[in-house]
């Protein structure tokens, strides 16, 4: 297959994770290596737990709370220029104070307005292409990330405007290219929001019907991948 990147969105997490594990499935029965990115393992996409610091506001964090800032340290990752902290990590809930979590969810991505959101996006996504491409064999299908991601920050900033959530994945959608990607949307998509962001993806893309939460048929699924190169 030329393409290194298989997206699953659909109108339920139930229908997405039901098709990744199906897809997976599929692929690695054709002898190619499979990666599934679960939706609730996070990896690029799941930025709702992550703090975000610039290094001046990381170096600020540590300065501010020098008793924590060895356990902060060795919890925090660089992605680009920024730093991450996954504030839902048992030992960092078990051990912080609640005024220093009260930090952390302070700068949770979605808090962000959009400009300061779309580039941190946007660097998380240029590092995980760089990744995939750099590795041969592997396939990575991914749940939730074009669609269903972008509706959830837009539900925590409800003045956001449409276009402006078009131009967010337009914006992804662009970065992801090099890996040849294909969209599999999986139910009737019934929601206007999906459709519109749907419609404004440029990459490769099919929808596979299915009711809310019923079985996928797998045949579908089997001839739809026949059919992605």
């Amino acid at each position: 297959m030329k393409t290194k990147l298989i997206l699953i969105e659909g109108e339920t997490r139930e229908l997405i994770q039901q098709a990744a594990k199906q897809v997976e499935r599929i692929v690695n029965h054709r002898g190619v290596t499979a990666v599934r990115v679960k939706e609730v393992e996070g990896s690029l996409l799941n930025l709702s737990r992550l703090a975000h610091f610039t290094e001046s506001e990381y170096e600020e964090l540590l300065l501010n709370e020098p008793s924590f800032a060895p356990m902060i340290i060795r919890e925090s990752m660089t992605i680009g220029k920024h730093r991450y902290i996954d504030y839902e990590i048992p030992t960092l809930q078990a051990s912080l104070p609640k005024s220093l979590m009260d930090q952390l969810k302070a700068h949770a991505t979605f808090q962000f307005p959009f400009e300061r959101h779309i580039e941190i996006v946007e660097e998380r996504f240029e590092s995980f292409v760089h990744k995939v491409a750099s590795e041969t064999d592997s396939l990575y299908i991914v749940e939730a990330a074009m669609i269903l991601a972008p509706l959830h920050y837009a539900s925590l900033q409800p003045t956001l405007p449409e276009t402006k959530l078009v131009d967010y994945v337009q914006r992804l959608d662009a970065i992801l290219a090099p890996l040849q990607p294909w969209l599999i949307y999986i139910g009737m998509m019934e929601s206007e929001q999906d459709r519109n962001l749907y419609g404004a993806l440029q990459l490769n893309k099919v929808r596979v019907s299915a009711l809310n939460d019923e079985p996928i048929d797998g045949d579908d699924l089997e001839e739809l991948l026949a059919y992605i190169k």
